[in-house]
């Protein structure tokens, strides 16, 4: 069985909503150097090593990033340190990883005079509800960053056997019927690409809906 992140309908949604987003918006082939990657970055690989098909593997040959501008965030303590022994053994120093949520890292870093975003990629299995309180927090730190940044907020849409299903364009009427994201959102001077994308879940049977919308903020 293939992992999660090998799946081709997930590997397309990367080359879209990550690498072809970013050169078309930023109008750059990568990301300068001193910006950042950050990501929530669930498991990298099981076989000693980062999977070449994982989101860290994908964008590093893509070219958009070099493995010291990837700063992948994680919950979970047990993925968290799997993860660290995968990139010490493929990568060595370069690729940061943190132990906690997106929205307290960035905080942090900020805190710290650390934080230089360039791409925030969102990856989450929320419903859109809950997609977007973690949006606005998000939001709310890059607001007090400068220069371009790309947000992809990727959400669950719909989940067939649940009998759950979403209009197309909720993800952006979500942030916006949510008084503190939409706040973040027009406090920053966010702008969103008009159409999200959306795919199947993983797996050839899939009963899962996926979606992702990308915003975005012009350098002053």
């Amino acid at each position: 069985m293939k992992a999660y992140h090998d799946c081709p309908k997930k590997r397309e949604a990367r080359k879209v909503t990550l690498c072809d987003a970013w050169r078309g918006l930023s109008g750059l082939d990568s990301v300068p150097q001193g910006l950042q990657y950050w990501t929530l970055s669930g498991p990298l690989g099981s076989k000693g090593e980062v999977d070449p098909s994982s989101e860290l593997g994908q964008v590093l040959r893509s070219g958009v990033i070099e493995p010291s501008q990837y700063h992948g965030v994680d919950f979970d303590r047990e993925t968290f340190e799997l993860n660290e022994a995968l990139v010490a053994r493929t990568y060595g120093e370069g690729p940061r990883l943190y132990h906690g949520s997106m929205a307290e890292i960035l905080d942090r870093t900020l805190t710290r005079g650390g934080l230089r975003p360039a791409i925030v990629n969102l990856d989450t299995l929320y419903q859109p509800a809950k997609a977007v309180e973690l949006l606005g927090s998000v939001l709310d730190t890059l607001n007090q960053t400068n220069g371009f940044v790309m947000v992809v907020l990727n959400v669950i849409l719909g989940q067939k056997h649940r009998g759950v299903g979403y209009a197309s364009d909720l993800i952006w009427k979500e942030a916006e019927a949510n008084s503190y994201c939409n706040a973040q959102l027009l406090n920053g001077s966010w702008l969103r690409v008009p159409s999200q994308y959306t795919y199947e879940g993983t797996g050839q049977a899939s009963r899962t809906t996926m979606g992702t919308q990308i915003f975005y903020r012009l350098a002053a």
